[in-house]
């Protein structure tokens, strides 16, 4: 329902442009899979809807996220000290999670602004910072909303 609502909040903005058609379609399918699966999961009774935890090359799903949000500026930037870094999760919601707060940056980030992904392995553990020139929240906008 996030991607849905996502595509009609900028549909007027972006329709005339190819690459956010091409990608609305392509999301559209997504939510319609998501859907008929979750239709399936719910009338064989299954409670672990969603969840499908596999083995995922995080680079690939970070270089994922930001061509899907490459329709909208500014465009994000990527920065890996590797090339694969696998994970245990689920694809699509992490994918997901990706996405939104890629979205966020740019949200909060004029069209000139700039904004980096950066993911880092250390001792361990990984890493993801997403960076970007906006203003920020105000102290007032954080206790009030």
């Amino acid at each position: 329902m996030a991607q849905l609502s996502l595509i009609v909040t900028n549909a007027a903005k972006h329709k005339h442009n190819p690459a956010f058609m091409e990608d609305a379609f392509h999301t559209v399918e997504n939510a319609t899979n998501k859907m008929n699966k979750l239709l399936s999961h719910l009338r064989k009774g299954r409670l672990d809807i969603g969840i499908n935890q596999e083995q995922l090359n995080l680079i690939y799903l970070l270089k994922e996220a930001i061509a899907r949000r490459n329709i909208d500026t500014p465009k994000p930037k990527l920065s890996c000290n590797e090339e694969e870094v696998f994970v245990q999760a689920d694809y699509d919601r992490l994918l997901s999670v990706l996405e939104h707060l890629i979205q966020n940056a740019q949200d909060a980030t004029p069209d000139t602004g700039q904004i980096n992904v950066t993911c880092n392995r250390s001792n361990g553990k990984i890493a993801i910072e997403i960076d970007d020139t906006g203003c920020g929240m105000s102290e007032e906008f954080i206790r009030e909303r």
